[in-house]
């Protein structure tokens, strides 16, 4: 898939599932909640993700319920 198909959005996650996934609340719209994984990058490096982290989310444009968790934002 090429890169014009992705949306990146803000989000915070509300919860934490089995493997590695997340629910996360998107702030750009009106609460819409998706089902999150993290990036290959970031499994690779550990980067660690616990509740209420802002994190960036990458969509796709044709199935808006499913991401991946590409950057986790400072405060």
């Amino acid at each position: 898939m090429s890169k014009e198909n992705k949306l990146e959005v803000t989000g915070e996650i509300i919860d934490c599932l089995p493997a590695c996934k997340y629910k996360v609340i998107l702030s750009d719209w009106t609460g819409l909640v998706v089902n999150a994984s993290l990036s290959w990058k970031m499994k690779q490096k550990k980067i660690k993700i616990i509740l209420w982290d802002s994190v960036q989310v990458e969509l796709n444009e044709y199935d808006m319920w499913i991401g991946r968790i590409v950057y986790r934002n400072k405060i």
